[in-house]
């Protein structure tokens, strides 16, 4: 019976196929202007990975850097400083032939490739398009694409998910720090359609806006919608303007949350476009969130901030905390919950030992700075 294939060795002939030269060899890149950054995955991923931007420019001040998206992350760095051009993995939902995204590449005329989030079909993409220098990680089948790879296990959780980004770029001799704070601008245009959108939703420029987002598109363990509502009665009886936050297709569930909260809250289910919901959260009190992508949001553009997590190594705070200078993150204890009884977690029942008195606490706490 033939064994496992090895996933974190690439054959010889692979490495010389891939013009791999050891990193060894390298004390600084040459030639490196144009970057292209793969990070086609979700809005929270993406915003963990803006600070490769600046860690770029500072050693490259000239360099031209394109993102590799989803097209519905493509908002968020459009018009981020320091971006240049963005490639798209799909049109319309639905992924773009390869063939398309091919040229796109080679038309980019790239000296070097960061895949952050690594797939086969990207990695093969810019070994196709012949890259000169492709970094990448070292644990996967398809590896041998890359010729500089880095050695994290990201599963383990054992650093932030922004500091395992941005050790990639040790590999293009780019001087990386031990920690690094996401930021997000937010033009003036997107702040002035949030407004607009809040007019229109009943929200007056001086209300104390609570947002509650109860949703984490399947990324996370949720905290119990009865909770969010209970939460917004709390918030509402001590002068706090509830707002519940969600995409167009957590609209049931937004409305769930608004339904229990006896006419506390407004629901705004898929009333801001990504940067207007960044201009809105930037205008709140506090954000209160499951671990999801506005909740990175949040903290991205400096607004107080409640994070609950679940208990799981690979989807907790220390991996996907919120970082800010104002935020405080609840995770329950797995060894208490009646499913999990300390074993991996098996629902959303954990999340139900925080208390609503823990996070009105919380909230309180942190407008009181």
């Amino acid at each position: 019976m033939l064994g496992p294939r090895p996933l974190a060795v690439p054959s010889l002939f692979f490495l010389l196929s891939s013009g791999y030269i050891p990193s060894s060899k390298i004390s600084r890149p040459l030639n490196q202007r144009r970057f292209l950054i793969y990070r086609a995955d979700r809005v929270g991923d993406v915003v963990l990975t803006l600070p490769v931007v600046g860690l770029i420019r500072n050693t490259f001040p000239g360099a031209e850097i394109t993102f590799f998206l989803r097209s519905y992350t493509r908002e968020l760095v459009a018009e981020y400083p320091g971006v240049s051009g963005v490639i798209l993995a799909d049109r319309n939902g639905r992924v773009r032939p390869f063939d398309d995204l091919l040229l796109d590449v080679r038309q980019g005329g790239f000296d070097a490739a960061v895949h952050v989030f690594p797939r086969p079909a990207q990695a093969w993409l810019s070994y196709r398009a012949k890259i000169p220098v492709r970094v990448g990680t070292a644990f996967r089948w398809y590896s041998w694409l890359y010729n500089r790879w880095v050695w994290d296990h990201r599963k383990t959780g054992d650093l932030h998910e922004a500091v395992y980004n941005i050790r990639l770029l040790r590999k293009l001799g780019v001087s990386v720090p031990d920690s690094v704070r996401p930021s997000l601008p937010v033009p003036a245009a997107y702040r002035q359609a949030a407004l607009n959108t809040a007019r229109r939703l009943g929200i007056l420029e001086n209300d104390r806006v609570v947002a509650l987002h109860p949703g984490s598109g399947g990324s996370a363990r949720d905290w119990d919608p009865s909770q969010f509502s209970q939460l917004s009665r709390e918030l509402s009886a001590k002068g706090f303007r509830p707002v519940i936050t969600g995409a167009q297709e957590e609209r049931q569930l937004v409305e769930q949350v608004v339904a229990g909260s006896n006419g506390s809250a407004v629901a705004a289910a898929g009333a801001f476009s990504l940067m207007e919901l960044a201009a809105f959260l930037q205008s709140c009190s506090v954000v209160v969130s499951n671990s999801t992508g506005p909740m990175h949001i949040a903290a991205a553009v400096g607004t107080p901030l409640v994070g609950l997590f679940p208990p799981i190594a690979a989807a907790s705070a220390r991996r996907w905390g919120p970082l800010g200078d104002r935020t405080m993150t609840f995770t329950p204890d797995a060894a208490k919950c009646p499913l999990c009884k300390g074993g991996d977690c098996q629902s959303n029942v954990c999340m139900r030992q925080i208390t609503v008195t823990e996070v009105l606490g919380a909230v309180e706490t942190l407008t009181s700075r």
